[in-house]
């Protein structure tokens, strides 16, 4: 019943409302909820939210629906990182990631294969490679 009366303008408070309470219910009843509400991110396009409930409940699945509903590519490199960062074993087929290249691409963030590369790439960006004295950092 529920469904019917969720819009734009309410959904997220809603879903916030569903998944704090839905530590509290008993075993089947917290999964229901928890499933409604990823139901409604689904809906209303907030896919990161909906991949951290699907990872909560421990279905990947709900994952792969999440990253075939998602045509963003930089969102989906933004669910590679959320997904490597659990641990979780998750293979990408070429469905899911939109062509060949872009499977790759995304199955080595998912394996952590360039972890330290990225790690580079931001000191270099923050301009932290060095080792800076406190004098470099006030400016007195």
């Amino acid at each position: 019943m529920l469904n019917e009366y969720i819009d734009k303008t309410n959904f997220k408070r809603t879903c916030l409302y569903l998944t704090s309470s839905a530590r509290y219910l008993p075993e089947p009843n917290d999964m229901k909820v928890l499933d409604l509400a990823y139901s409604i991110y689904l809906k209303f396009e907030e896919y990161p939210n909906a991949l951290r409930i699907a990872l909560f409940m421990d279905k990947l699945q709900y994952a792969k629906k999440v990253f075939t509903s998602c045509n963003d590519v930089h969102q989906k490199k933004q669910f590679c990182y959320i997904i490597a960062r659990h641990g979780i074993a998750f293979v990408l087929d070429i469905e899911m990631a939109g062509n060949e290249d872009g499977r790759e691409m995304l199955q080595d963030i998912l394996y952590n294969s360039k972890l330290s590369e990225g790690y580079l790439a931001l000191a270099r960006d923050l301009e932290v490679m060095e080792a800076k004295s406190p004098m470099d950092i006030y400016k007195v």
